[in-house]
């Protein structure tokens, strides 16, 4: 029974708190962020500065214009990147390490604004997760073997831009390929719109992409109409059904480039390969 008296007498006497983990509620230890859409993000100050540099920075020098009786700053970025952001910070769940799933969306809004504001351990998180859909090595790429873990549609670009800034020069190679299968002229040079912003190449990289464009597209060419010739030598196939089959996707094929397809066959096989039935012997000589 002493024991115990004891015991409850200690724990009733103030206890010294630990500071590194102390985060009070109140409106002095919350900072609000004004988006350019005048979206308002309350958080708190001190998690935010643990995880942030730049954040830290700005929140030490904070204006002392009010709004609800807490600090708020002004930021230019999109209302979408931020709140993924701080998302991503606040509930770790939102964006997971790889190779957890994410979206093409959120992990553009947390790349560029952990870069942005020097976010260094969850801008890790972001490049490995980027990674993941630019191969490193040729097998992996030809055979697709690795697993991604978010779609790239129309999010290669700002990816690229930021990989250039952070010198992520591993995800440069299979991601500009990439650009080069995608991207049309002018978006090659005017950019393309993410989160409500216009993201462009650097003038290295956009003479880049439009060089390996050019080549790109001749070579498919040349092979996909080297594929569609009549077929000929001792191993052709004797039946006229086949050269007419060819000759008739030859013109086909020819037909398709010289619409709005950017001159490229490789995507014409890709989309038409099921549809041209041939014999085991067309294949083979082709």
């Amino acid at each position: 029974m002493t024991t115990t008296n004891s015991h409850a007498a200690s724990v009733a006497q103030p206890l010294p708190p630990t500071p590194a983990l102390v985060l009070q509620d109140s409106s002095s230890r919350t900072a609000a962020f004004l988006s350019e859409r005048r979206t308002v993000f309350r958080v708190y100050r001190d998690m935010l500065a643990t995880h942030s540099s730049g954040f830290a920075g700005m929140l030490a020098g904070a204006s002392p214009e009010l709004m609800d009786e807490c600090p708020f700053v002004h930021l230019l970025d999109s209302a979408k990147d931020i709140e993924c952001f701080l998302k991503a910070i606040f509930d770790f769940r939102f964006f997971r390490p790889y190779p957890a799933p994410t979206t093409s969306p959120i992990l553009s809004g947390v790349l560029q604004m952990s870069h942005k504001y020097d976010a260094e351990d969850l801008l890790k998180r972001a490049l490995f997760q980027s990674s993941s859909a630019f191969p490193t090595s040729l097998v992996e790429w030809e055979t697709r073997n690795y697993n991604v873990s978010w779609s790239r549609d129309g999010y290669t670009l700002p990816i690229i831009v930021v990989a250039r800034q952070v010198a992520a020069d591993w995800v440069i190679p299979a991601a500009l390929y990439r650009l080069c299968q995608t991207l049309k002229e002018e978006e090659i040079l005017d950019g393309v719109v993410v989160s409500g912003s216009t993201v462009k190449l650097d003038r290295r990289d956009q003479i880049l992409v439009m060089k390996a464009s050019t080549f790109l597209r001749c070579d498919a060419t040349f092979l996909a109409l080297e594929f569609l010739k009549p077929p000929s030598g001792p191993d052709a196939c004797p039946k006229s059904s086949c050269i007419i089959l060819r000759m008739q996707a030859r013109a086909y094929a020819e037909g398709w480039r010289r619409t709005d397809h950017g001159g490229s066959l490789d995507s014409f096989l890709e989309s038409n390969t099921s549809s041209l039935i041939f014999c085991v012997s067309y294949l083979v000589s082709g």
